[in-house]
């Protein structure tokens, strides 16, 4: 692989395509062959080796990325956490409407007695205005009486007098 890969291809006159990142570089170039040469440089195991383009995105060779495996066994721990954590969130949750049922209960209660209070309460209340008025009512009878006696004993004096 002594030739400069950064030099046009005498065959088709293109430039060869390259690709850089952190962990590899990887450069494409078109060959008079059918296939073209794909070669993985820096950090592969296969350094400078040509890869066939029908196993381009075969990367489990490569070092940095998880192989299909690895991905689905972090994908799961993924869902178990937060599986894990939505199941906490759900227990804390279920907790807090017991609570909130509890205190329900206990002000419903409150409120029921304090509801049979408060009709006990309008009940004497009635009762106490029922006495005053009859105690008014006899006291205004009692009065009417009196009145009229005083006025009887006015006019039978008035009589004997005259």
């Amino acid at each position: 692989m002594g030739k400069n890969i950064h030099s046009r291809n005498p065959t088709t006159g293109v430039l060869p395509t390259e690709h850089k990142s952190n962990n590899l570089q990887l450069v494409a170039s078109p060959s008079p062959e059918s296939r073209a040469l794909i070669t993985v440089y820096p950090n592969s195991k296969q350094q400078g080796a040509p890869v066939d383009p029908i196993h381009i995105e075969d990367t489990d060779d490569w070092l940095g990325c998880p192989t299909p495996l690895e991905t689905c066994r972090q994908q799961l721990r993924l869902y178990e956490n937060e599986f894990e954590e939505l199941n906490r969130q759900l227990r804390e949750e279920r907790e807090r409407i017991f609570k909130l049922v509890e205190m329900h209960a206990a002000v419903a209660t409150e409120r029921d007695q304090l509801r049979t209070q408060m009709a006990a309460a309008k009940s004497e209340a009635a009762d106490a205005k029922r006495r005053a008025t009859d105690i008014e009512t006899k006291s205004n009878w009692e009065l009417i009486g009196e009145r009229q006696a005083d006025q009887r004993a006015d006019y039978t004096n008035q009589d004997s007098e005259g």
